[in-house]
Formats: C-alpha cells, sequence, structure tokens
C-alpha cells in the first residue's frame, strides 16, 4: 500500500516476470530471482487491475486462462 506512483505496480510486474529488472536485486522466500530465475507459477500470480480480454469469463474461467496463459509462456 502506498500513494500513486511510488512503484507498486511496477515492483509485482517485476515479482511476476512481466517488467525487467532495471537495477538491484529481487528476493522471493530467501531466493535472489535475479540470480536464480523466474518462480514457478505455483508460487505467484499476478491479476492486473484492468483486462478488456476477461470481461466475459467468470472468476474462475478467468483464472484458469491466465494459468495456462503463464505456463506456456514459462515453458517456451
Amino acid at each position: 500500500v502506498g500513494p500513486s506512483g511510488c512503484g507498486k505496480t511496477t515492483l509485482l510486474k517485476t515479482i511476476a516476470g512481466l517488467n525487467p529488472e532495471s537495477g538491484g536485486s529481487l528476493w522471493w522466500d530467501g531466493r535472489n530471482l535475479s540470480e536464480e530465475g523466474d518462480l514457478e507459477p505455483w508460487e505467484i500470480g499476478y491479476v492486473p487491475q484492468f483486462s478488456i480480454a476477461y470481461d466475459e469469463l467468470t472468476v474462475d474461467e478467468a483464472i484458469e486462462t491466465a494459468t495456462r496463459l503463464r505456463v506456456k509462456c514459462r515453458n517456451t
């Protein structure tokens, strides 16, 4: 929680692997992700605030779709 523009979304996107790091290091559960690579899909999820792609889906369908997309992205 913090004021607008303080980096909340940037941090979450970086943790989720959507943004590259621009400096420093990223630690999660005692692991340096800057050196060891990304989290496994089961370790964390990121749901953007707005998404036009999922408007017609139920919550369960949106989560399932996002999970499938994330697993495909990590495996390519």
